[in-house]
């Protein structure tokens, strides 16, 4: 992957974690959401939907960049 592509990818990560909570929750699930029409777009079958909305959660959760706490 290009230095530049990672760079932005954390640098948008970043921007997520500094707003409110709340706001995280909306933006990862509004991820999850178009992700899992793309899925049922895709012809995946509607009883895997939780499956990818639940491995969606979990990439965009243990991806979140840490808070730093004084």
């Amino acid at each position: 992957m290009a230095a530049g592509v990672h760079g932005r990818a954390s640098r948008s990560l970043r921007e997520v974690a500094s707003l409110p909570g709340w706001l995280q929750l909306v933006v990862m699930l509004a991820a999850a959401g178009v992700i899992a029409v793309l899925a049922l777009l895709a012809g995946l079958g509607a009883q895997y939907i939780p499956l990818v909305v639940g491995g969606t959660l979990a990439a965009l959760v243990a991806a979140a960049p840490r808070r730093e706490e004084d």
